[in-house]
C-alpha cells in the first residue's frame, strides 16, 4: 500500500477510535545536536557541553533511512542549534532522496549566504527562524544574544534572495511568555513586510527533559490569556493568509494551556501520528521526553514504532480526546483529526503525493 494511502488508513482509524497503526509516524522530530549558540531564557541547550557521543553521521543516515523506509511523510530537524552539525546538508540531501519532505528549526545566525545556498540546494522544504519580537532590543533580551535580531533578520534576508520558485518556504516562528505578549501583531505584520510565507507560535513550557524551563517573569498570566485571544482574533481578520495553520488550532491550544495549568501537558495525539528522536537516538511519543519508546541504536525503528511500549502508549483512555490534535507542518495545515475533510486531507497528502511521482 502506498505510504499516503496507509497514513490516510490510520487517520481514518484513529477517528473511529481504533488504536492499531499500519504504518510508521506522519511526522518526526530529530533534535540533531544537543548544544545551541544562542542563550534564550526559555531554554537550557546552551548551557550542554558538545558529546561525541550522539548519533555519528553514519548512523544519522540509517536512522533516515529506517524512518523512510516505516512511511514516514515530514521531517523535522531541530536541537540544540542543528547548523552546529556540520553534515546537516548532506543529512536533508539524503533525507529527500528518500522521498521525506524536510524542515529545519533555527536560530538563523549562522545562515550566511554560503549556508543559505547549501540549504537550498540540499532541497530544503521549509526553514523556520525563531524571533520572539520585531524589535531588536526586546528580541535580543529573550534570546541572550545582542545582534540576534539583526543576524535572523540577515537570515531570512539571504534566503529569500537565493531560493528558487519560493523554496524553501520561511516562516518566523515564535514562543510566547509574558516578556513578548504583545509581540504576535507586529510579528505577523514583520512576516508581510519580509514577504516570506508565515508566521506560527508555540506557548513556553517547561520540559525538564527537554531543556526547556524559565523563571517566574515569563509565565503567562490570565491577562495574557486574553491578550493572545485578542491578537488571534485580529489575525483572523487580517492576517489570515500569515498564520500557519489554523487559528482554531491556536486557540485550541491556547485553552489547553489556560483550562488545564499543567505546564509540558503533551496532546496524546502525538503518540499515534509522531516520534520525537533525540541526539544520542532515543525514540519518544512526545517533545516532552517522558515516554522512551526504545533506542535506534539497539533496535531499529519500526520496531521500536510498532512495539510494546508503542502500542501501550496508543491505548491511552479515550478521555484525552478533547485533546488530541494532529499538527502538520509539511503545508502548515492544522486540524482536529475528529473534523478530517476531503479538502484536509488533499493538503496534507499532497507533498507526499508530489515526492511519489
Amino acid at each position: 500500500m502506498k505510504k499516503p494511502l496507509k497514513h490516510l488508513r490510520n487517520l481514518l482509524q484513529f477517528n473511529s477510535g481504533d488504536d492499531g497503526t499500519i504504518s510508521g509516524p506522519l511526522k518526526a522530530e530529530w533534535e540533531v545536536i544537543n548544544t545551541c549558540n544562542a542563550r534564550c531564557q526559555t531554554c537550557k541547550d546552551w548551557q550542554s557541553k558538545p558529546d561525541s557521543t550522539i548519533l555519528s553521521h553514519s548512523e544519522s543516515i540509517e536512522l533516515v533511512r529506517q524512518l523512510a523506509k516505516a512511511g514516514l511523510v515530514n521531517l523535522t530537524f531541530t536541537g540544540g542549534e542543528p547548523l552546529l552539525r556540520k553534515d546537516l546538508f548532506e543529512i536533508i540531501s539524503f533525507a529527500k532522496s528518500q522521498g521525506l519532505t524536510t524542515e529545519l528549526v533555527t536560530n538563523g545566525l549562522l545562515i550566511n549566504e554560503r549556508r543559505a545556498n547549501k540549504l537550498i540546494e540540499a532541497g530544503l522544504d521549509r526553514i523556520c527562524i525563531s524571533l520572539d519580537a520585531a524589535t531588536a532590543c526586546l528580541n535580543d533580551e529573550i534570546r541572550g544574544i545582542k545582534g540576534y535580531y539583526d543576524l535572523a533578520v540577515s537570515a531570512i534576508d539571504n534566503l529569500k534572495a537565493m531560493r528558487a520558485n519560493s523554496s524553501p518556504e520561511i516562516i518566523i516562528k515564535a514562543v510566547v511568555t509574558h516578556r513578548n505578549i504583545k509581540e504576535l501583531i507586529p510579528l505577523a505584520e514583520l512576516t508581510i513586510v519580509k514577504g516570506i510565507d508565515g508566521f506560527c507560535f508555540n506557548f513556553a513550557q517547561t520540559f525538564g527533559k527537554r531543556n526547556f524551563g524559565f523563571n517566574d517573569s515569563f509565565k503567562l498570566t490570565q491577562s495574557d490569556y486574553e491578550q493572545v485571544e485578542l491578537q488571534i482574533s485580529e489575525m483572523m481578520k487580517n492576517f489570515k493568509n500569515v498564520l500557519v495553520g489554523k487559528p482554531s488550532h491556536y486557540l485550541s491550544m491556547l485553552e489547553s494551556f489556560r483550562s488545564l495549568d499543567i505546564v509540558g501537558k503533551t496532546s496524546p495525539s502525538y503518540e499515534k501520528h509522531f516520534a520525537y528522536i533525540d541526539s544520542w537516538g532515543n525514540v519518544f511519543a512526545s517533545p516532552a521526553k517522558k515516554m522512551k519508546l526504545g533506542n535506534i541504536r539497539n533496535t531499529a525503528f519500526s520496531k521500536i514504532w510498532f512495539g510494546q511500549n508503542a502500542n501501550a502508549i496508543r491505548s491511552f483512555p479515550k478521555s484525552f480526546s478533547e485533546h488530541w490534535q494532529l499538527a502538520d507542518s509539511m503545508n502548515g495545515f492544522k486540524f482536529d483529526s475528529r473534523q478530517i475533510t476531503k479538502k484536509s486531507l488533499f493538503k496534507m497528502f499532497r507533498p507526499a503525493l508530489n515526492n511519489a511521482k
